[in-house]
């Protein structure tokens, strides 16, 4: 009886400290989980950060864009412009050649 009691004995105890064993793994687990989901939110506010900076340099995209735009419609119509005063300087010449000559 007494093999068999001490059996119980070591069985009991094996269980015990296999449960004991089990608490450090299941906090360190806790602690690892802990740790990935502040890394986790960690990242996500990054990302939140890297938005918000994408969008400011959109809007000032944006923004350049209207200057951009009148810069290329004032150079076109300044192009006309300097086409049409070349055609009347050139219309002037003719026109002074013909009254010099009279």
């Amino acid at each position: 009886g007494r093999e068999k009691s001490c059996s119980v004995d070591s069985i009991l105890a094996g269980q015990i400290h296999s449960q004991l064993k089990l608490v450090p793994k299941e906090e360190q687990l806790e602690a690892l989980i802990l740790e990935r989901e502040k890394g986790i939110k960690e990242i996500n506010k990054d990302m939140l950060t890297v938005n918000k900076a994408f969008n400011d340099v959109a809007k000032l995209v944006n923004d350049q864009q209207e200057f951009v735009d009148d810069i290329e419609s004032k150079a076109e119509d300044t192009h006309e412009k300097t086409k049409r005063g070349l055609s009347d300087l050139q219309e002037a010449r003719k026109i002074q050649k013909g009254c010099a000559v009279m």
